[in-house]
């Protein structure tokens, strides 16, 4: 069992039953993980969004108060 393939085939030949249930599992994980990645990724921009904001609401803040 020295890569994936090897480890599946393992599986598949001892219940082939499993072979299903194996490749479900993996699906599962893979969904999870873009949907974990989408929503990170996103709280990541809303955060830079906001600090990006309240940066040009100060600078141009700033730049009135200097007239």
């Amino acid at each position: 069992m020295k890569n994936w393939w090897g480890l599946f085939s393992f599986i598949t030949s001892k219940r082939p039953g499993y072979a299903l249930l194996t490749a479900m599992i993996v699906l599962i994980v893979i969904c999870l993980t873009v949907v974990w990645q989408y929503h990170y990724y996103s709280q990541q921009w809303l955060i830079e969004d906001r600090l990006a904001r309240q940066f040009f609401r100060e600078a141009v803040h700033n730049l009135a108060n200097k007239k």
